[in-house]
């Protein structure tokens, strides 16, 4: 019972967390929900936050992190701009590309991939523009603006609209964990449990 306050990211919690809260609610009719949409990680004691979803790699920290899903990411570009400058054919070419950064990664120029048949390598790639927002830099890559790596289940929308295409299709980028992660307690609120498994439950379909 009671309200359970949510901490995400803008991009996962319009995208994947919305369209499931109708349903969640009424499985748990006891329940509110509090969604906070930062692309920063906020405080979570100080904000009063019982849980939040982290996607990629976890700082350290005395925070209980369990692991709900995976993410697969995908490189894309918009079709104007890879009629403009060209469809790299693998990841050494993006060196001569105009690259989208996404600036809360600790190293946000250097891009990781892995393939069936080279292996692992990583590409320090070079651009003009870097955002704290999956949001704006998606909305650079639709405009043209140069070549970023977007979580599958964001971009699928702009690919399926044609606005953005997959490049480097042989050449994958380190698939991200999401993580529900809380505070360290002996007594873990009933809420906070389902809706960890109401999350993970959806991420597997």
């Amino acid at each position: 019972t009671g309200t359970l306050r949510i901490s995400t990211s803008a991009a996962f919690g319009r995208t994947f967390i919305v369209p499931y809260i109708d349903a969640c609610l009424a499985t748990s009719p006891d329940i509110s929900i509090d969604l906070l949409c930062y692309d920063e990680y906020g405080h979570l004691v100080k904000n009063g936050i019982d849980l939040a979803i982290r996607i990629g790699p976890l700082a350290d920290s005395t925070l209980i992190a369990k692991k709900i899903g995976t993410t697969q990411r995908l490189v894309v570009a918009s079709p104007e701009y890879l009629v403009k400058r060209g469809r790299p054919k693998k990841p050494g070419d993006l060196v001569k590309h105009s690259c989208l950064f996404y600036s809360l990664q600790k190293t946000p120029d250097l891009w990781y991939f892995n393939s069936t048949q080279e292996g692992d390598e990583s590409v320090r790639v070079g651009g003009r523009l870097k955002a704290s927002s999956p949001d704006a830099i998606c909305d650079a890559t639709i405009a043209g603006l140069g070549i970023s790596v977007l979580c599958e289940w964001y971009a699928q929308q702009y690919l399926e609209q044609g606005k953005l295409k997959t490049i480097l299709e042989d050449y994958k980028p380190t698939a991200y964990d999401i993580h529900a992660v809380y505070t360290e307690r002996r007594f873990v609120a009933p809420k906070v449990k389902r809706m960890i498994e109401f999350l993970a439950a959806k991420l597997k379909k």
